[in-house]
């Protein structure tokens, strides 16, 4: 049975920043197809289905696979943490973030050429993409013994009412 007063919790909350992340991709699909977002050089459909999903979901399913890592990490972490350990559980948590981050620049380096109207706001979005799944899943399900090592956890746990 899963105890809703801890793992359990994190894991909704997990489940949730997710989901978050997900839910964005197809909105900004549909900006980009209904014309909201101007792309003048290609045609939306066929980028938007060949170029910007893909690169979005890849985007989403490595950021999900890093925030995995880094919570069954942070559960291990957490059974003998202490205050001394904060720094090396910080470079721990920057190293999970150096996947997405690289498939982030990767898809940009890939992707980004095919349309010059449409860059920025490929980048904002995957960004974006990347910033939900990953860091707003690994901010608000990180046991709270730890949660101060994620840059602007406290912030976001404070605004989400968290702990």
């Amino acid at each position: 049975m899963i105890d809703l007063e801890g793992r359990g919790l994190e894991i909704l909350r997990w489940f949730l920043a997710i989901a978050a992340g997900a839910i964005v991709i197809p909105i900004q699909s549909w900006l980009f197809r209904s014309g909201s977002i101007a792309l003048w050089d290609v045609d939306p459909t066929r980028w938007v289905a060949s170029i910007f999903e893909r690169a979005s979901l890849i985007v989403w399913s490595v950021s999900l696979i890093g925030s995995v890592i880094w919570y069954m990490m942070a559960v291990q972490m957490r059974r003998h943490f202490a205050p001394k350990d904060t720094k090396s559980a910080m470079v721990k948590w920057w190293i999970v973030l150096l996947l997405p981050l690289l498939v982030l620049i990767g898809n940009i380096w890939v992707f980004g050429k095919a349309s010059t109207a449409a860059f920025p706001w490929f980048v904002g979005f995957l960004l974006l993409n990347m910033v939900l799944t990953f860091w707003l899943s690994t901010a608000v399900s990180t046991p709270s013994p730890l949660a101060h090592v994620v840059p602007l956890a406290f912030e976001i746990r404070r605004v989400l009412r968290i702990d």
